[in-house]
């Protein structure tokens, strides 16, 4: 059983390292997941606002207008020479007209504005499609951030079922040491009364040694009594009580056992001469069953009051059993 209770402890334990290693591992995972999204959070949160801040309107939406330049407002204005003075030239009818193209004129000026103004529309548009663009990027990041998050959810739950295995674990890794010690407290205690109930055997083996010899005794000194109880029945059958001893022979029958308070009543001979204290036998079929002790003897009405003796208690004694007197040689 303590080995069973080892080989448990020692598996909670290995769960519960496992248990807290893969914890470990999952939480580092989720906090660098949760660093690594919040820095993209910040980083799309900041692009955001400095695209909103660079234009008032959507500018993925909105078209430029073409830049459309009045030819006729081109002629108010003419080249000037070295020398101050307005240009001229011979046009093809042959007329002499002022010069309206060339450096320091407004038709070049307009011509250099109309050229940044369409170099503007089509850096506009390439911003329009790159809004688009980023638009859309911006889409599918919000899309993987909401996607990081539900992952991260699902880690802090999984945490959250580890941290509580690993509590349930660690409960029970002390509640088994805690079985494990009052185990060993019972085996100590057990160990001890087997200890004492083996010196209570090797006495009991001891004493049932001796009441075996005891009983071996007496069964000797029974047979010895029931072949001279045999013996002086047959010596006074056939001339009286041998040695001349008037005590010796059948002296009554019991008439009434009292098993409560362990004595019998005797029904007497009327010349049975017997003094309290004088021990008798008691026989059945002329077997020995027991012996008993005088304690009163009542001479009018011939009865004896004996305590049984159970020391030499062979059988329980009961009304009718035989008793006698004996002097053993």
């Amino acid at each position: 059983m303590r080995i069973l209770l080892r080989i448990l402890v020692v598996l909670v334990l290995i769960l519960s390292a496992v248990s807290l290693g893969l914890g470990t591992v999952v939480f580092s995972q989720r906090e660098q997941m949760k660093a690594r999204l919040n820095t993209l959070e910040a980083n799309i949160r900041q692009m955001a606002r400095e695209i909103e801040g660079e234009q008032a309107d959507d500018l993925a939406s909105r078209r430029l207008k073409p830049v459309e330049v009045n030819a006729i407002d081109l002629k108010k204005f003419y080249a000037i020479g070295p020398d101050g003075k307005i240009k001229t030239t011979i046009d093809a009818q042959g007329k002499t007209v002022k010069v309206t193209k060339g450096p320091g004129t407004m038709t070049q000026e307009l011509a250099d504005l109309l050229a940044a103004a369409q170099a503007q529309t089509k850096q506009l548009d390439n911003t329009r499609v790159e809004l688009t663009n980023t638009r859309d990027d911006l889409a599918e990041k919000k899309a993987k951030l909401q996607q990081s998050r539900i992952k991260i959810a699902t880690l802090d739950t999984k945490i959250e079922l580890l941290e509580g295995n690993r509590d349930e674990l660690q409960a029970q890794v002390a509640k088994l040491e805690i079985e494990l010690e009052v185990k060993a407290e019972q085996i100590n205690d057990l160990g001890a009364e087997l200890a004492d109930l083996s010196v209570k055997i090797t006495n009991l083996e001891d004493k049932l040694f001796e009441r075996d010899e005891q009983v071996a005794a007496q069964a000797k000194h029974i047979e010895a009594l029931e072949a001279e109880i045999a013996r002086k029945e047959d010596k006074t059958k056939e001339g009286g009580p041998a040695g001349g001893d008037t005590l010796e022979g059948l002296k009554g029958t019991i008439s009434k056992v009292n098993a409560k308070y362990n004595f019998v009543v005797i029904n007497a001979s009327s010349q049975h001469k017997l003094k309290p204290g004088v021990t008798l036998l008691v026989q059945r079929s002329n077997k020995f069953i027991g012996k008993v002790k005088v304690r009163q003897v009542t001479f009018e009405s011939n009865t004896i009051v004996a305590d049984i003796m159970n020391e030499w208690m062979q059988k329980p004694m009961q009304r009718g059993d035989q008793v006698f007197y004996y002097v053993s040689n």
